[in-house]
């Protein structure tokens, strides 16, 4: 096999995470990293040196993507406002065979189809980079339900933003019922937008409230107040489970005892700088893995962004525009 050439664009603080991941790639790669800002550039250069095997693939550092050779995978770390436009320039200057996209895709439902419709012109094969159902504890816990149908979801606590990360809650309740979304309300969300920690985007408090189209419901609760752990409650009928991944702990509050291995499992992320490695070798040597495909992805985005844009104000008549990342 010829050495891949993966691009990596955006190298932020998330960005330079898939960079050190990259690094972990058991074969010679080519790795191209850009992004306009050459102090990101030069600090992500830093950190990536500092990860075993550096050495083993070439790696460029660029501001723009003029001259890009065609590329078997890339990832697109950058913000939500910008990624249409990053990725109609890049697959206007070269070849693009697999894409990974960060969430928040973009910021309205109509860059979601209008982009996908792009892809498929291209056929360019795209996943969306939501990782729980990647995470050991998952795989365990959905592996211990087998087909016991999840009548409920709740997922609460403060400060863990709402609108930015209620896609990776709903990415893990459909990959967990194996459903789609039905319904969304937004009818409990708190009025009036808050900023978010990055500039120039907001954030929304309050709860998130929909059911699937096999009967599932969920609420997503982010309520006002001093930051209190996020926590998931998953109800079956034969079970009633608390999971708290600060603590790293799942609790069987009532019913039919789980699996005597479930008190071995820690309920702890995994972090990107371990994951993206994995997804890409997947990529490369079976043409598919374990992430949400774009069109998976797109689905649960529009009904999202369409929801949450009725709390931001338009400046544009059927804009539609949510001011997150």
């Amino acid at each position: 096999m010829n050495q891949a050439t993966i691009l990596l664009i955006g190298a932020g603080q998330l960005g330079s995470r898939h960079l050190q991941a990259l690094i972990k790639l058991q074969d010679p790669t080519n790795i191209i990293i850009v992004d306009p800002s050459l102090d990101s550039l030069n600090l992500t250069e830093e950190r990536a040196k500092e990860v075993s095997g550096y050495e083993r693939h070439q790696h460029s550092y660029r501001q723009d993507t003029k001259g890009l050779p065609e590329i078997d995978c890339a990832v697109v770390a950058s913000s939500a406002n910008v990624r249409r436009q990053i990725i109609e320039e890049l697959l206007s200057v070269t070849n693009v065979h697999n894409l990974l996209l960060e969430k928040v895709l973009f910021q309205s439902a109509q860059d979601c189809i209008e982009i996908g419709e792009l892809l498929k012109e291209r056929k360019v094969n795209t996943w969306v980079n939501a990782p729980r159902p990647m995470w050991t504890c998952y795989q365990a816990l959905k592996q211990a339900l087998g087909a016991e149908p999840i009548q409920r979801f709740i997922s609460g606590g403060s400060g863990w933003g709402l609108a930015c990360n209620a896609y990776h809650m709903l990415d893990l309740f459909a990959w967990l019922t194996g459903s789609k979304i039905e319904k969304l309300s937004t009818e409990y969300i708190d009025k009036h937008p808050v900023p978010s920690k990055r500039n120039n985007f907001y954030e929304l408090t309050g709860t998130l409230n929909g059911c699937f189209e096999n009967g599932t419901v969920f609420s997503l609760s982010d309520l006002i107040g001093p930051p209190k752990d996020s926590y998931f409650l998953l109800e079956t009928k034969d079970h009633l489970i608390h999971i708290n991944e600060v603590t790293q702990k799942l609790t069987l509050v009532s019913g039919k005892p789980l699996p005597s291995e479930f008190a071995k499992i820690k309920f702890a992320p995994e972090f990107q700088s371990t994951l993206t490695n994995r997804v890409v070798e997947d990529i490369l040597q079976r043409g598919a893995c374990e992430l949400a495909t774009y069109d998976q992805a797109s689905e649960i985005h529009q009904k999202m962004l369409n929801a949450f844009a009725k709390h931001f104000p338009q400046s544009q008549e059927g804009g539609l525009l949510c001011p997150i990342t």
